[in-house]
């Protein structure tokens, strides 16, 4: 899948804003909802993070372009 294509199919399959969990579930488990917040925690991980109380959430333009800019292209 090209990249262009792996990019439109994310942003038509996640919601406009959601959690680590639910990160882990619609990238098929590509990533962890744990190595998500571990990367938070040293500042690698995607930017555009939402908090509501204890719960964090991603936005899902910046999440794509993080995800995409991270795969490794073999």
């Amino acid at each position: 899948m090209a990249e262009k294509d792996l990019k439109e199919t994310l942003l038509d399959a996640l919601p406009p804003v959601f959690t680590r969990r639910t990160a882990a579930k619609l990238t098929g488990g590509l990533l962890a909802a744990g190595t998500l917040a571990n990367l938070d925690c040293r500042g690698r991980g995607p930017s555009g993070t939402v908090r509501l109380g204890r719960k964090i959430a991603y936005r899902r333009e910046e999440f794509v372009d993080w995800l995409v800019g991270r795969l490794d292209r073999r």
